[in-house]
């Protein structure tokens, strides 16, 4: 019963990881398409500036798509390993370096929140990022803890397996 209960929760989390790469991937799009007022401020007066803006776009794609590309193999590795299935060996560290880098990111906009320099444009999009972030280090955490638990009961019944195998014989 409780092995199900920790399939399930990998699962979920697995899914809830892969959706918030795919909301990565949107809201690169959203800054880089709706966001080019703000761009035009940081880059006014500069020498350059289309080039830097377009360079600047390009890398927000680039990590955006690079962060949702992570976040579906952590997904889809921890989907397989609930329905023990083959699966990539590596995807709890990820998943543990993504959580980290997270909680830095929430920190950030904390400070960015609190700073002297407050703007009310700004403040509602660092909220909402915030939000998401937190939203995001939970399922990693959930994904996290599952794992191990589901790792640590299936060893349990493996050895509990192997001994009742024993006494028999």
């Amino acid at each position: 019963m409780e092995l199900r209960r920790y399939q399930s929760q990998l699962s979920i989390s697995a899914i809830g990881v892969m959706i918030i790469g795919v909301w990565t991937i949107i809201k690169g799009l959203l800054y880089t398409f709706l966001g080019q007022e703000s761009m035009n401020y940081v880059f006014e007066g500069m020498e350059y500036a289309e080039i830097i803006r377009i360079i600047t776009y390009i890398i927000i794609i680039i990590l955006a798509g690079t962060d949702c590309v992570l976040r579906m193999i952590i997904g889809r590795a921890a989907r397989a390993e609930a329905f023990e299935m083959p699966y990539r060996q590596g995807y709890l560290k990820l998943a543990i370096v993504l959580c980290t880098l997270n909680v830095l990111g929430i920190m950030l906009t904390i400070w960015s929140l609190l700073s002297d320099e407050f703007r009310v444009n700004t403040f509602f999009d660092n909220l909402a990022s915030m939000i998401v972030d937190i939203t995001s280090v939970y399922i990693y955490l959930q994904l996290i803890i599952s794992a191990f638990k589901l790792r640590k009961l299936r060893k349990a019944k493996t050895e509990q397996g192997l001994k009742e195998g024993v006494a028999c014989n």
